[in-house]
């Protein structure tokens, strides 16, 4: 059953990766982003786009570069340490238009999925899924027949974007696929929409907790992301091209 489901996902978003309109994205850096009027770092600085604002690619390309998305933290815990690396998102500046004016921004933190609620990080996923993507025109369910599989469901928004379930003894996962996307796209929709920076901004938060170890960042060796704690997991990666965001917990 795995398989079918596998096959399902990938012919889905394969037919849809023909759909996806790039000429217009979306600003996801919270703090906005910046429009300089070269291709580069050192490029006059013109504005600060704001977070959730379109913007219009006009085709152009500047220079490749790495910019420090989130900080490494260490935790110790007793004897040992737990720690999290840093994750250095990979990007380029490209040219944009916005408000008639056209300059450079770094695409890191552009998606060409939208935003449903600008000002907080308080909406849902699947809330955010349908704002952006309608309701669902497939749905999947099934009861599971494996050793420890309660059920699994999957649904397949128009714009070929996927939502899949799995609830297993002890806990569950969710799979959220888009039919293009980057580790940079991924990253910015799971801090959204499951805080992964948290361990890093609110440290002080998390020490003393009983040995809780939260959710730390390790660098894969093909660059997906996990994001991996006592009793969670988030991975982020790219497949053919596909974005895929895996998230899994239990107790």
């Amino acid at each position: 059953m795995r398989f079918l489901i596998i096959c399902f996902l990938f012919s889905a978003i394969l037919s849809a990766q023909k759909r996806i309109d790039l000429s217009t994205q979306y600003v996801w850096a919270e703090s906005g982003l910046t429009m300089r009027a070269e291709g580069n770092a050192e490029g006059e600085k013109m504005m600060v786009i704001p977070f959730g604002a379109a913007v219009k690619m006009t085709g152009e390309w500047g220079e490749y570069l790495k910019v420090r998305a989130l900080d490494g933290v260490r935790y110790d815990m007793g004897d040992e340490a737990a720690i999290g690396e840093p994750y250095l998102m990979e990007g380029a500046y490209v040219g944009v238009e916005y408000e008639g004016e056209k300059g450079y921004v770094f695409n890191g933190y552009l998606f060409y999925c939208p935003l449903e609620v600008k000002e907080s990080r308080s909406e849902g996923f699947e809330n955010w899924m349908a704002s952006i993507a309608g309701a669902p025109d497939t749905i999947f369910f099934n009861e599971g027949s494996e050793e420890l599989v309660r059920g699994r469901s999957l649904y397949q928004y128009p714009n070929g974007m996927t939502l899949a379930y799995e609830d297993y003894e002890g806990g569950g996962s969710t799979t959220i696929t888009f039919p293009i996307g980057s580790i940079a796209n991924g990253f910015m929709v799971a801090n959204r929409f499951w805080n992964i920076d948290e361990p890093v901004k609110n440290k002080k938060d998390f020490e003393g907790e009983g040995g809780i170890v939260p959710e730390l960042l390790k660098v894969l060796d093909d660059r997906s992301l996990l994001f991996q704690g006592d009793m969670s997991a988030i991975r982020i990666m790219v497949i053919g091209g596909m974005l895929i965001i895996h998230s899994e917990g239990g107790c």
